[in-house]
């Protein structure tokens, strides 16, 4: 605020400034003290400073060792102040009146005053500051650690193109080239390295060309797979980072989001009393919302020249100017605020977060407020990131207790499937009424979907598909309508079909598929209830990438999906639906199952209404095993085989032994595996089939009992089996040679693994 000099004779304008200044001491937030140099003696404070010392009225005058109680620490302040002018964040330890103690930064220069030395200092509370920089390191830790414990290799090199960091997991993958991979190494020098050791086969003989494809690509968001020279084949997924780096993610095909480093924000030093003030403080009226004092700090954080004649107003600088009103309303109501987060814009028009500290005094009549900013950018942008790592955390738990659930769920149904099976298939082949034989058939087909669904579930908790073969895609959306038929007539709902006639076919599991197309025409389906007027299913499919992909895409006109939840509609147990209508597992499973067949499955946004979803899949995107790429069975073993049967299902073992028995086989069932084992001590079979969940002593330990025990009969010991999702028993089925299967089971089936058992003995 500016005078003339007329108006300062006038007014008594050097007094007002010596009042204001004083006005500014007295409410400014930050605590301020005045000591004499030759006995320590304390010649002024700030209520400020009185409150963060605990002080009451009437408390005798304070002396500095009074507060500042360690004798080397105020040596060393004193020194610094000597030598250098000024000491600013120098910290040391204090004590409050009632006791207590904490750590302060204290910045503090010398002034003469009428003749004497004095020390005038500011001093600012760390505890919070401190626990700030604890919590800031605990995140750092657990995003270390989260990246640590990736199955997938990981790397992140910096805008200089420097290694930051990778984990062991992306060091096992590049162990020809691990003295290289050390924080600060250079990536386009490693990079050559590694070409000249061989290790990237398209850059043998052409390591100068490759080179210059490589940097090309340097800031190119790409996924791609290559051979080593090993005849490895690695796939990984490479992102530019905001920072001008770029993060590589080895052996992972899903998207990975970037990780970023949280800048702390450095804590500006305090330079003087009032002008050197280390925080942005204005002094505002309240009635105008004119901006009457503004510190230095205060007008670089804004991006104003200072000093400054220019009359400047708090209200250009709120983004939302209610939001000047509402604080204006509370602090007249408690006199002071503190760490209210609002949005502030620059003179340039930046919007940032900041944290106002507010309070209000009388000056000259006018109602003025003393506030002081902090900028949260850095502080919001590290919470940001915690929440986002907490988030992928909490998917990766749903995940792993969808698994659990569905290998519950598929032990539980597997058992009563296998009966019904294969009871109806041997009822059908020894029936000798035809009608009978045609139940029979009928009870057997209907088992058999219920299994293919179960076996759809496993693959959904595995993410993969099971064995494909090429399929029609138009066909099978005409089996999913007629599965979806009902209730799209009941519901009134127009079906539109434009299926292309130039389709190539993909190689797929059929039943997934119909699975999928079946739950997205469902929940379009009940979608549409609510829609008032026509309600019409769009189901497009085109040849895609010169044929080598189909795309299929279902179109409704419902209410379509909320923004808030576009990017959640794919993750387990997340549904819009009401409570009892969704499960929030059915799009879920279509992701899986699309994704697993090499596919995707996307939202898409249109200008229509509704919902639109697009699946793409490649030809030979999911394509496995066929008939005429199987070995050839063995031959069927012979009638009079000794077979023992270990369930601890009755019925199921019963539906075992009567379908080897009707081959002409001799069988044997136990219950549990310690009864099977004190048999075998009396009695060798030809061959043993066993369980793999059972009470007391499972599969696994069965085996490691019988292998150490009776070596020679382990070499008979086969599985049927309802749990291979669990990683104890898919890790023993993928390290063993031991045949299995897996329930529910045809007889055929059954059969065939005898002759697996009886073949590989042969060997």
């Amino acid at each position: 605020m500016a005078l003339d000099e007329d108006d300062k004779t006038a007014t008594g304008a050097p007094d007002r400034i010596e009042d204001a200044f004083q006005l500014i001491l007295e409410n400014c937030p930050v605590p301020v003290v005045a000591a004499r140099i030759s006995d320590g003696a304390v010649l002024y404070q700030t209520p400020a400073m009185a409150a963060m010392l605990r002080l009451a009225p009437g408390d005798p005058p304070l002396k500095v060792e009074d507060f500042a109680i360690d004798r080397d620490e105020r040596a060393e302040c004193l020194r610094l102040i000597r030598e250098h002018g000024s000491v600013d964040d120098f910290r040391m330890h204090f004590r409050r009146s009632d006791g207590s103690r904490f750590v302060g930064s204290m910045s503090a220069r010398f002034v003469e005053i009428g003749g004497e030395t004095v020390i005038v200092s500011n001093l600012i509370d760390l505890t919070t500051a401190f626990e700030r920089e604890a919590e800031f390191r605990r995140v750092n830790e657990t995003l270390e650690d989260a990246i640590e414990a990736l199955d997938d290799g990981f790397v992140l090199y910096d805008a200089n193109d420097r290694l930051v960091t990778c984990n062991s997991r992306y060091r096992e993958f590049h162990s020809d080239s691990a003295d290289l991979l050390v924080p600060g190494a250079h990536w386009p020098e490693v990079t050559r390295i590694r070409a000249e050791r061989g290790f990237f086969v398209d850059a043998i003989g052409r390591v100068d060309e490759w080179m210059a494809e490589q940097m090309g690509q340097r800031g190119i968001a790409l996924r791609e797979e290559f051979p080593s020279k090993e005849g490895r084949w690695f796939e990984y997924s490479h992102r530019p980072t905001r920072q001008g780096g770029f993060v590589s993610v080895w052996n992972e095909i899903t998207e990975r989001k970037q990780m970023e480093l949280a800048l702390r924000q450095r804590e500006e030093h305090f330079r003087s009393i009032v002008e050197g003030h280390p925080l942005p403080v204005w002094m505002v009226d309240l009635a105008t919302s004119e901006i009457l004092y503004e510190s230095p700090s205060a007008a670089e954080l804004f991006g104003r020249a200072w000093p400054s004649d220019q009359r400047a107003y708090t209200v250009d600088h709120f983004v939302d100017p209610a939001d000047r009103d509402r604080l204006i309303a509370e602090l007249r109501k408690s006199g002071e605020l503190y760490d209210v987060e609002l949005r502030v814009r620059k003179v340039d028009g930046t919007v940032f977060w900041a944290s106002l500290n507010d309070r209000i005094i009388e000056y000259e009549g006018r109602e003025v407020s003393i506030l002081s900013f902090i900028d949260l950018t850095a502080r919001r942008e590290t919470a940001a990131e915690a929440a986002r790592q907490r988030e992928i955390l909490h998917q990766s738990e749903k995940l792993s207790a969808l698994g659990e659930l569905l290998s519950s769920v598929a032990h539980e149904l597997n058992n009563p499937l296998s009966v019904l099976i294969g009871q109806a298939v041997m009822l059908q082949e020894h029936a000798s009424d035809p009608d009978t034989a045609v139940r029979a058939e009928k009870i057997g087909t209907a088992a058999d979907r219920c299994a293919r669904i179960v076996k759809t579930f496993l693959a959904m908790a595995r993410q993969t598909s099971e064995e494909t073969a090429p399929v029609d895609v138009n066909v099978l959306i005409e089996q999913a309508l007629e599965f979806a038929a009902y209730s799209l007539r009941t519901t009134g709902v127009d079906i539109t079909l434009r299926l292309a006639d130039d389709l190539p076919v993909v190689y797929a599991n059929e039943d997934q598929l119909v699975q999928t197309f079946t739950n997205l025409i469902v929940n379009a389906e009940q979608a549409l209830r609510g829609t008032e007027g026509p309600r019409t299913l769009e189901i497009t499919t085109a040849a895609v990438d010169d044929g080598e992909g189909v795309s299929i895409t279902f179109a409704d006109n419902g209410p379509g999906i909320p923004e808030e939840a576009r990017s959640r509609i794919f993750e387990p147990l997340f549904t819009t639906k009401q409570a009892g209508v969704g499960t929030g597992l059915g799009l879920a499973l279509c992701h899986r199952i699309i994704e697993g067949h090499g596919g995707s499955i996307e939202l898409e946004r249109t200008d229509r209404p509704g919902a639109t979803f697009t699946i793409r899949l490649s030809r030979d995107g999911a394509r496995s095993r066929t008939a005429e790429d199987e070995a050839p069975h063995p031959e069927q073993s012979g009638a009079g085989l000794r077979i023992l049967v270990i369930d601890d299902e009755a019925d199921v073992g019963s539906l075992i032994a009567d379908c080897l028995e009707m081959d002409g086989h001799t069988v044997d069932v136990e219950q549990s595996a310690r009864g099977a084992l004190e048999r075998l001590k009396h009695r060798h079979y030809d061959v043993v089939l066993s369980d793999m969940r059972m009470p007391e002593l499972d599969g696994v330990s069965f085996y490691d009992i019988l292998k150490d025990t009776n070596p020679a009969q382990a070499r008979s010991l086969a599985f049927i089996t309802g749990d291979t999702l669990s990683r104890r028993v898919s890790e023993f089925l993928a390290t063993t040679d031991s045949p299995y299967i897996e329930k529910p089971f045809m007889p055929d089936d059954v059969r065939e693994l005898v002759n697996r058992v009886m073949s590989r003995k042969n060997v």
